[in-house]
């Protein structure tokens, strides 16, 4: 068989924590990679490590038009045009600064930063609300002992979650396992999820009924409140803090969490002054884009 180079995309952050200022760096990561390599039949000669920002930008300047935060089309990025990268994926949120050079090159303005801002920040939220109602102590019971109910009840939040926009006015159902009533029932034989609820905060705005929690709108929103304005605010303390990035004109939204509607329209709504490039299926943008770069590298 004929030797190749492999282009490889990792899914890991390489990016400094904002708080901690600690994170995994690229040479660690590189390093970690090349060690492992030989024991899945790649020669160590034939790696190459495309990161998410760059594979990201690579894929959206292959792109003919882009859509902006107006849904009008635009052409791709210019030279001299400095752009940020939001890499909002399911685990975290990583944020690089660029400015295309005048020899189509890539400048890097601000190394890679964020934090664990990512989509599954939305689940804990939606299986904290659970908590409030049935107990800590039930939750932990039904994960441990239900380990499949579980992923059974995160799957139909997933799928459900991503209909959630700011013009949603409708409630939404949401599927509960049987188990999760029955570990209640066991940890309070003499107590009904039902009356529990009617003394809660959630009263007005949810109903459980045998297997099903139907929430308002107003309430599953708030489910994205906090993590969406964690990502808005360090973006805004980036444009505000760092000389630098004041002049940048551009947001390159991708990575899973950017699909979210709730985060989308958060940002916009925040920067209004700069134009929001979100690709279609933003989701699978860095795969796509490392596919080009090993196309373009080997």
């Amino acid at each position: 068989m004929e030797n190749r180079n492999t282009y490889t995309y990792l899914p890991s952050p390489c990016y400094t924590h904002r708080h901690t200022g600690q994170g995994l760096g690229i040479s660690s990561l590189f390093l970690a990679i090349l060690s492992a390599s030989p024991q899945v039949g790649i020669s160590r000669d034939s790696l190459t490590l495309a990161i998410d920002p760059e594979a990201a930008t690579l894929y959206c300047r292959h792109l003919t038009v882009h859509k902006d935060s107006d849904n009008t089309t635009q052409g791709v990025f210019k030279s001299g045009e400095k752009y940020m990268v939001v890499d909002a994926g399911g685990g975290t949120t990583d944020i690089t600064v660029n400015k295309v050079e005048y020899d189509e090159s890539i400048k890097e303005l601000h190394k890679a930063s964020g934090c664990d801002w990512g989509g599954t920040k939305i689940d804990a939220s939606f299986e904290s609300l659970l908590a409030d109602i049935v107990g800590k102590d039930v939750m932990e019971y039904f994960t441990v002992n239900n380990d499949s109910d579980f992923l059974d009840l995160l799957n139909d939040f997933e799928i459900k979650k991503r209909k959630i926009s700011p013009e949603l006015n409708e409630s939404i159902t949401f599927n509960v396992p049987k188990s999760l009533c029955e570990a209640f029932s066991k940890k309070n034989p003499r107590s009904k999820i039902t009356d529990v609820i009617v003394n809660s905060k959630y009263n007005d705005h949810l109903t459980w009924i045998e297997h099903e929690i139907r929430m308002e709108a107003h309430l599953v929103k708030t489910l994205f409140d906090d993590i969406c304005k964690q990502i808005v605010d360090y973006l805004n303390d980036l444009f505000t803090l760092v000389p630098v990035l004041k002049d940048v004109s551009c947001i390159l939204l991708v990575g899973g969490f950017a699909e979210s509607l709730m985060l989308q329209s958060a940002i916009k709504e925040a920067f209004e002054n700069k134009t929001v490039i979100i690709p279609k299926e933003a989701g699978l943008a860095v795969l796509k884009g490392a596919v080009l770069f090993g196309q373009k590298f080997r």
